[in-house]
């Protein structure tokens, strides 16, 4: 029997044109619904199905620290507010690192590590679209190439928002590979301004001798009309213990009409790539996305909100196809497909998907679904 875990991801690799809104009023989206965010201890937050939190104002102390549990489907972070943000403590979005018989797995909008060898099945590569591979470079990759991993995504302005890859599990051991780092967007009609730190690094991969990979860094984005204070924001890799297999890091985007305030801010030295620009809103218009909307046969609706697994009878061919929508592109949709065992390799399959309106258009890839395994099945733009 064969069993695909399926998850359904938007990840719309496009790059729209800059935008500066001076002087402009600038509305995050916030309605307020969840008021004021103002925790004196240690929090972790249940993110919503959307990841959206609408807050009034955002307060977090010295000495707080402030984590996210995933949401089912593992959207981003966005934390949005109608006034100020001051962060003096800790907001966290790290990967986890992986250890003896466990994975790593992924910050929020981050991605999972890999299994290791457990019960005598082979070791699993990571997720996401940097990940490392058994058959080639352990640890994943974000946002520039690391040592023989060469498989960059996602872009400078952080449209669509998106964490780091995970790295491969141990080829001879239970030990994991370590999880990717999440992706955090903080938004404020008036400011932001952070004296603490502001973290989304990768996994490590597992102690000793592993020899798995480590998580890619994740992503974070400021936006608001003023952006400042001297505190910390990293998004950098995880480290494996392979010699030279440390994970590649994240990214870092500001978006803020004052060009000057932002500039105390210290933005870790750990080769993540950071940018600043006037990007002035939290989603853009005509939002575009994927959806998976069948496999292996079995329908899907899009935009569901739940995982979905499907399982196929025995003795059922493992060639199959995945469906794919596209919706808000204008132009064909390079599109991969990729299909990741619990054990064993993964495989990627490239196809594209022709675009006549910015209507929904659905593409077909052919791939192969191995038996005996669960796997993950995702799709992002190439």
């Amino acid at each position: 029997m064969k069993t695909i875990h399926h998850a359904t991801l938007s990840f719309g690799f496009c790059l729209l044109g800059a935008t500066s809104l001076c002087g402009a009023a600038f509305d995050s989206g916030s309605t307020g619904a969840h008021g004021a965010f103002n925790p004196t201890t240690g929090t972790n937050l249940q993110l919503p199905p959307d990841g959206i939190f609408h807050f009034t104002t955002v307060t977090i102390p010295i000495g707080v620290v402030v984590t996210f549990t995933r949401n089912e489907l593992n959207t981003p972070v966005y934390l949005l507010a109608q006034s100020n943000v001051l962060i003096n403590g800790i907001i966290r979005v790290d990967g986890i690192s992986s250890g003896v018989g466990t994975l790593g797995r992924g910050g929020p909008g981050g991605f999972n590590g890999g299994f290791g060898v457990i019960q005598g099945f082979p070791a699993g590569d990571g997720l996401g679209p940097g990940a490392g591979t058994l058959a080639g470079y352990r640890s994943g990759v974000f946002a520039s190439p690391k040592g023989q991993n060469t498989n960059v995504y996602g872009n400078t302005l952080l449209v669509p928002l998106i964490g780091g890859s995970g790295g491969t599990g141990e080829p001879s051991n239970t030990t994991g590979g370590g999880g990717g780092g999440g992706a955090i967007l903080i938004a404020s009609n008036l400011r932001i301004t952070s004296y603490g730190n502001i973290e989304a690094n990768g996994g490590n991969c597992g102690n000793g001798n592993a020899q798995g990979g480590a998580g890619s860094g994740g992503a974070v984005r400021l936006v608001a009309p003023i952006v400042d204070g001297n505190g910390r924001i990293s998004a950098y890799g995880g480290s494996a213990q392979i010699v030279g297999a440390h994970a590649g890091p994240g990214r870092v985007r500001i978006d803020t009409p004052d060009r000057i305030a932002w500039r105390s801010l210290i933005l870790s030295a750990n080769g993540e790539k950071w940018t600043v620009g006037g990007q002035m809103y939290v989603f853009p218009p005509n939002n575009p996305r994927l959806d998976i909307v069948e496999a292996a046969g079995q329908v899907i609706a899009a935009g569901i909100t739940n995982a979905v697994l499907i399982a196929l009878p025995a003795l059922t061919p493992t060639n199959q196809t995945v469906r794919v929508q596209a919706t808000g592109f204008t132009t064909n949709v390079p599109v991969t497909v990729a299909v990741v065992p619990e054990a064993g390799p993964s495989a990627r399959y490239d196809g594209e998907i022709a675009v006549s309106s910015t209507n929904a258009t659905i593409g077909t890839i052919n791939v192969i679904i191995p038996a005996g395994s669960f796997c993950n099945i995702s799709v992002w733009t190439r």
